[in-house]
């Protein structure tokens, strides 16, 4: 099953409410079962999936009439772009900070104007490098107005995923 991100907010609540509906339910004609300890209950796929979207943001900005879908990275595809930059070996750190940005950029940009980033290139290297060079070639405002757009995006994803306080 492949996972898709929702738009604003923790879990697409439209998404949610359909993967639930596809549970199987007791019917209302049988005699309810004794619940098991909730450690013991097998994880539905709407929990799976609030799971891994927890804190996950996408939205979009338009810019020169072009409108770049962006959504916060996952920590795999963190992972991804700091071995990336390890690989490199960067020359020094103004460098490292500016190839940082690109790839922040070419990761969190999923679609302009509805196209995938992905589908935009079929030059040499992998997705993420093919990625890079289309925002390389961006102007240098341009990947900084992305860039910021992004930041506020991981601003919004921290809203509301703080700890719960236990209740006694």
């Amino acid at each position: 099953m492949e996972f898709t991100h929702s738009t604003i907010g923790t879990v697409g609540r439209a998404e949610r409410s359909q993967l639930e509906q596809q549970q199987p339910e007791t019917p209302p004609s049988q005699p309810q079962q004794e619940q098991q300890p909730l450690e013991q209950q097998p994880m539905r796929v709407a929990d799976l999936r609030s799971l891994v979207e927890l804190g996950c943001v996408e939205d979009s900005i338009t810019l020169g009439g072009l409108t770049f879908s962006m959504r916060t990275m996952s920590d795999d595809e963190r992972e991804v772009l700091f071995q990336k930059l390890s690989d490199e070996q960067m020359k020094g750190a103004a460098d490292t900070f500016v190839e940082l940005r690109r790839m922040v950029v070419a990761v969190a940009v999923i679609a302009v104007n509805g196209r995938s980033m992905e589908s935009m290139s079929d030059g040499p290297g992998n997705a993420l490098d093919r990625k890079v060079a289309i925002v390389r070639a961006m102007q240098s405002h341009v990947v900084d107005k992305l860039y910021d757009f992004y930041n506020g995006l991981l601003k919004r994803s921290t809203q509301g995923i703080e700890p719960e306080q236990a209740k006694n």
